[in-house]
């Protein structure tokens, strides 16, 4: 176990919009966490009375309400900012529709702490389902790499303290003060959606890693995808964007031949959806490389800066 865990400062980040039906449980479990937590708050516009509410029934909470809905990437960006100048040690990201178990911190501080000479970068939970007995639905989607292995240990043996992942969903990460030293914050070219995909990204280009624990567990109180309207909206965009115009771990020939397969496979389920009257998933594989193409040159800009080392975009 970790020496003293008093002597760790843990600072949770929380951005909120329109959140009253979550953030009274999100911070009373925060509250109820056996290791004493402080709360930064990123309001990103709320029009629902969040912000009052958390000044008046949670008065040990910092509270900082933007004047425009920054994203949720940048909106991070200033609660991690903020932690680092009140000296915490570790930043917990946390979605306003997330709760957390009150040993979750425990578990995820102590196996930090006994991995000897370890380049781990993020530190994640298991993300339950809002009914505790399945995992939460995009959170399964990225454990599956992993599932056999998991399951292995668990009938034959026992679980490891940690499994190494390429991603785990934002909604709840704990980042070291030397991840952020490394790494940065979030892309602000993204403002909701990717960036926490590209964020492992550059965590696998620098030599960190992404980990999960499974005795630490929190809830994220959602159905499906999140904001399925917007996600659906942007996703051909926003996955040439993610996966590959934006990964910095392709080098430029290999990220060319990779879109030149996509291009082609664009193409052709285009002209399917045309024929199948489709029309707006046409407009949108068919805009998506022409609108990547217009960014290339802020892309061009900023997979440069990710590269370095440093506390980018902070």
């Amino acid at each position: 176990m970790m020496q003293s865990y008093n002597h760790c400062n843990i600072y949770v980040v929380v951005v909120t919009w329109n959140g009253m039906q979550w953030i009274d449980r999100c911070l009373s479990d925060l509250r109820a966490s056996t290791i004493s937590v402080s709360t930064i708050v990123v309001d990103n516009g709320s029009s629902d009375g969040t912000v009052e509410h958390i000044q008046e029934a949670f008065p040990e909470v910092s509270v900082h309400q933007m004047d425009r809905n920054l994203g949720f990437g940048q909106a991070n960006n200033f609660g991690i900012k903020e932690a680092l100048e009140q000296g915490a040690d570790f930043v917990y990201l946390l979605n306003q529709d997330a709760y957390v178990y009150p040993d979750m911190f425990e578990h995820l501080v102590d196996t930090y702490s006994n991995v000897k000479d370890s380049n781990i970068g993020i530190v994640s939970p298991l993300h339950l389902y809002r009914d505790n007995v399945h995992f939460d639905y995009q959170f399964k989607g990225y454990l599956s790499a992993i599932s056999a292995d998991m399951a292995e240990d668990l009938m034959l043996s026992s679980p490891k303290p940690f499994y190494i992942v390429d991603m785990v969903p934002a909604a709840g990460w704990l980042l070291p003060k030397k991840t952020i030293e490394i790494i940065g914050g979030f892309d602000p070219i993204f403002f909701h959606y990717g960036e926490d995909v590209q964020y492992t990204q550059r965590i696998k280009y620098h030599g960190l890693s992404t980990i999960v624990v499974p005795d630490a567990k929190m809830i994220h109180d959602r159905n499906g995808f999140g904001n399925e309207k917007m996600a659906r909206r942007d996703e051909f965009f926003c996955g040439l964007k993610t996966y590959y115009f934006l990964n910095i771990n392709y080098n430029k020939k290999t990220l060319v031949n990779k879109l030149m397969r996509v291009a082609i496979s664009y193409m052709f389920e285009s002209i399917r959806c045309l024929f199948r009257g489709e029309f707006k998933n046409f407009g949108r594989y068919y805009s998506a490389f022409i609108r990547n193409i217009i960014y290339i040159p802020q892309y061009r800009k900023n997979r440069q800066i990710n590269r370095q080392k440093g506390a980018n975009w902070i």
